[in-house]
């Protein structure tokens, strides 16, 4: 409610009358021509970009690569540990870019199918970094359904890995997962990849693919 005190009221002559009743209809039209604020806040809204950004966060991801058939398990018997921070930007439409970096932990060794040299071990700390692009399948208010693709660089400074092969590799990852939004500043997700690491030398045991 608006309460409104007029303390001092002069007497109107006739024409003053009229020119502010033709005021007042002309504000009265005016008003009535322009959309609510609301409406015009909604019309904004509608005209954002597909690839206008709606949300920037950071994410620290951890997680573990192990071997996924028999010839690894027998011949590329390698564990990556990885510790990362990427940058997040999530687009109006469905998709999400990241780009970050952290430490890889490799741990196992190689072998060579019959050949009786001994398995050579590739224990080794390196540092990777790398861009992501994810497309959300479903995306509610606090969860998200998504698949995701990543290109990395894996640098083993000084280090042959595995032994033999080169301080850089190519690591390639992607596969589903789910987001939970636990509250405005936090949210937790999980996935699984599949994820291939390759100096580009073939199936011979300096390569760890």
């Amino acid at each position: 409610m608006h309460r409104i005190i007029d303390r001092h009221r002069p007497q109107a002559n006739g024409r003053f009358s009229l020119l502010a009743r033709t005021a007042a209809a002309s504000a009265l039209a005016a008003l009535a021509a322009s959309p609510p604020a609301a409406a015009q806040e909604s019309a904004g809204a509608e005209k954002k970009g597909f690839f206008s950004v709606d949300e920037r966060s950071w994410v620290v991801r951890s997680e573990y690569n192990a071997p996924r058939n028999d010839f690894n398990r027998d011949f590329r018997d390698i564990g990556l540990a990885r510790l990362e921070v990427q940058r997040a930007w999530t687009l109006h439409g469905p998709l999400e870019l990241r780009a970050g970096g952290g430490i890889t932990y490799a741990k196992g060794s190689t072998a060579e199918p019959f050949s009786t040299a001994p398995a050579r071990n590739v224990d080794v700390l390196g540092f990777n970094g790398g861009v992501e692009a994810r497309i959300d399948l479903l995306r509610l208010d606090k969860v998200r359904l998504f698949v995701d693709g990543s290109v990395n660089m894996l640098w083993t400074h000084g280090i042959q890995f595995p032994p033999g092969g080169t301080g850089f590799n190519g690591y390639l990852r992607a596969g589903p997962g789910a987001m939970v939004k636990l509250n405005d500043c936090l949210a937790f997700e999980a996935d699984y990849h599949l994820s291939h690491v390759s100096n580009g030398a073939g199936i011979v045991a300096h390569n760890p693919a």
